[in-house]
């Protein structure tokens, strides 16, 4: 009986724990990338705002299954990628997977003299579970080496263009 007792007072105080520990960590959660690329920025922004070219940089797109694109969507059984409004200096997409979690994408690009900058992220809201918040810690490390290599290869399209 003591036995049980200590176990179920220790998995208690563990629980509690590891709620405060996660409580004090970040809500929302931004993975974010940027890359130099020495060519016209409108080109740059026409490449980013025509999701039917994203297949021929973007490595997400690249691993989708039966998808179909159109200019302002991507669909697939995985993952849905739409349009939502696109300006000189921002892109904004909404990404949706098969389980119905959404979150935002955005391109924002900085214009300059020798071309323009390219910062791509995207906002992830965690619930307060405590094994949503300690599963987001290494969100960037899942997220962010797609998200370079894919701003390499659309440099690379782009500069070459």
């Amino acid at each position: 009986m003591r036995l049980i007792k200590l176990a179920l007072i220790s998995a208690v105080v563990f629980f509690g724990l590891l709620m405060a520990i996660t409580a004090l960590m970040p809500s929302q959660v931004r993975i974010s990338r940027a890359v130099d690329i020495k060519a016209p920025a409108d080109s740059v922004q026409k490449l980013l705002a025509r999701l039917d070219s994203w297949e021929q940089w973007n490595g997400y797109v690249k691993l989708l299954a039966d998808k179909t694109t159109s200019p302002t969507a991507i669909y697939s059984p995985e993952l849905q990628i739409m349009l939502i409004s696109e300006s000189d200096t921002t892109i904004r997409t909404q990404w949706v997977q098969a389980s119905g979690k959404a979150f935002p994408g955005v391109f924002n690009i900085i214009r300059h003299e020798n071309g323009a900058t390219v910062q791509w992220y995207f906002d992830f809201r965690i619930k307060w579970y405590p094994w949503d918040k300690l599963g987001s810690i290494i969100y960037d490390k899942q997220i962010g080496p797609v998200m370079q290599t894919s701003l390499a290869a659309l440099k690379e399209m782009a500069e070459s263009r």
